[in-house]
């Protein structure tokens, strides 16, 4: 993945990502026979505000996109949210190098928060991978708990 670049994203960037977001999403919405996931119908409006309150980077390889993240500070917390690499790029570290970048984008963050689905299991893993820790749970949708993960920033990283 030397050739691959992360940036900011940006408004010419909506349709892409979306595309891009829907496909990767689909296998979630499969696997839970569940096709109500917001990320699945975002709008390129919704996308446009999300660049106005988030920090949305994406991946690039050979001038295309193959994923995106979206992080937004509350409070003390990152908020890290829509990781995804597209299909067929998956599994080649792609998220994360993502979550590498929006952590390190939020240096003042004294915690990261993130979600993903319960029987999402190739996801917990990458994010405990990551250093992130199961917190707690909550219901996505009817047919979706989804589990909570968060990880702490270490104090002795902080006192650079």
């Amino acid at each position: 993945m030397h050739d691959m670049i992360i940036r900011q994203a940006a408004a010419g960037d909506a349709d892409e990502v979306l595309r891009l977001q829907k496909e990767a999403y689909s296998s979630e919405a499969e696997l839970y026979q569940d096709w109500s996931l917001v990320v699945l119908h975002e709008t390129t409006d919704k996308f446009l505000e999300a660049l106005e309150t988030h920090l949305v980077l994406v991946a690039m390889i050979g001038g295309h996109i193959v994923g995106s993240v979206r992080g937004r500070l509350d409070g003390d917390v990152c908020r890290i949210g829509r990781l995804f690499a597209a299909p067929g790029h998956q599994g080649q570290g792609i998220g994360t190098r993502l979550i590498s970048a929006i952590e390190n984008r939020f240096s003042t963050a004294q915690r990261f928060s993130l979600f993903t689905g319960y029987r999402s299991h190739g996801n917990i893993k990458l994010y405990q991978r990551l250093g992130y820790e199961i917190t707690g749970r909550d219901r996505m949708t009817d047919k979706i708990e989804m589990v909570i993960m968060e990880k702490p920033v270490h104090k002795a990283d902080a006192g650079r």
